[in-house]
């Protein structure tokens, strides 16, 4: 065997942008094995295996498994490449939808907390509401952990049903509960999403006019934005479409070490 005919396994390395281990490993799978072999077991490669070695690496950058990769090598065809390039293309635009609906929700989330900082709590408002996809969980409780374990839940069957719209969490409290002074009995937490999503199931809230009360501070006295707000309809003869008061928190633990900076809104359609 000629030494100049062949690349070593660093040579090979260096100039695919790749590692001596990695190598070694496509060679223990099946995948990728030089053309020849030297003493002490030394591993010697040809020119004209980079273009194998080349597509083996885009392959991979692609995220296709190596099982997969040894499959498509051992029964390598023009066919099989277009079949091949074709799936991987419906994988990358399935990533790019994804990736566009997280980026809208944070351009979402980026334009909800500017308006936070802006909002006098001490307001009772008309907002418009656009329409909602609404995935919820019953709970029909006050107690904290009881709560916070369905909403948990709740969002563990959103990742685990890979959606991939972005999401308000809203906590929605009953007119009738509230009229008796249960203030904290929460009847469903929900997932509000401007698509509708893929696996879970929902119901559509449609777009309507509301009214909007905050809060400012830690949820212990949030009964009282309900009773400015419930006072406020009382005044003004303005009722609940739907018997239903919705709970947003615009400024939570997320973006605050500070209970007093909470800000949560109270929305009821009209």
């Amino acid at each position: 065997m000629s030494r100049n005919e062949y690349l070593t396994t660093g040579e090979v390395a260096r100039m695919m942008g790749t590692t001596k281990n990695t190598l070694f490993h496509y060679d223990q799978l099946g995948i990728f094995s030089p053309e020849a072999r030297g003493g002490n077991d030394y591993r010697y490669y040809t020119v004209r295996q980079m273009d194998v070695l080349d597509a083996i690496i885009t392959l991979r950058e692609l995220g296709m498994p190596l099982p997969e990769i040894k499959e498509y090598m051992e029964h390598r065809s023009p066919e099989n490449y277009a079949t091949l390039l074709t799936k991987e293309n419906a994988v990358i635009e399935q990533q790019i939808r994804a990736l566009k609906e997280k980026q809208k929700w944070i351009q979402r989330q980026q334009k909800r907390i500017k308006t936070s900082l802006t909002i006098n709590p001490d307001i009772i408002e008309e907002v418009s509401l656009p329409g909602f996809y609404i995935a919820a969980h019953p709970i029909s409780s006050s107690d904290d952990k009881t709560i916070s374990v369905k909403v948990s839940e709740l969002l563990n069957s959103y990742y685990e049903s890979k959606e991939t719209t972005g999401f308000t969490v809203l906590y929605i409290q009953m007119e009738r509960d509230l009229a008796r002074g249960a203030h904290n009995l929460y009847h469903e937490v929900c997932l509000a999403m401007q698509t509708p999503p893929k696996k879970m199931p929902y119901r559509i809230l449609p777009a309507s006019k509301c009214l909007a009360a905050y809060h400012l501070g830690d949820w212990d006295d949030i009964s009282l934005a309900y009773d400015r707000l419930r006072s406020y309809m009382k005044q003004h003869q303005i009722a609940s479409s739907d018997g239903r008061f919705y709970e947003e928190e615009l400024i939570n633990a997320t973006m605050t070490d500070k209970r007093s900076e909470y800000l949560t809104r109270i929305i009821v359609r009209i």
